[in-house]
C-alpha cells in the first residue's frame, strides 16, 4: 500500500492519511467573514470521501 494512505502525525494531532486539500478563494465567506453553508457541505463531501486535513485560505484579524 501507498505511504500516502497511512496515518500521519502533525504535531499533537493525527491524520487518518496524506490527502491534503489546499485553501480556496474567500468568496465563499459573508460579509463578516464567516463561511456560509454552501464552503461547509462541499468540505464535508471531501472529508466523507476520505479526505485526510483541509488547509484554510488565511485569517483576517480586526481589533474592535
Amino acid at each position: 500500500m501507498s505511504k500516502i494512505f497511512t496515518p500521519f502525525n502533525l504535531k499533537n494531532f493525527e491524520l487518518k492519511n496524506r490527502l491534503i486539500r489546499s485553501a480556496t478563494t474567500s468568496y465563499w465567506s459573508d460579509e463578516a467573514g464567516v463561511l456560509r453553508q454552501p464552503i461547509l457541505d462541499y468540505y464535508e463531501k471531501l472529508v466523507a470521501g476520505g479526505l485526510g486535513f483541509i488547509k484554510g485560505a488565511f485569517l483576517c484579524y480586526r481589533k474592535w
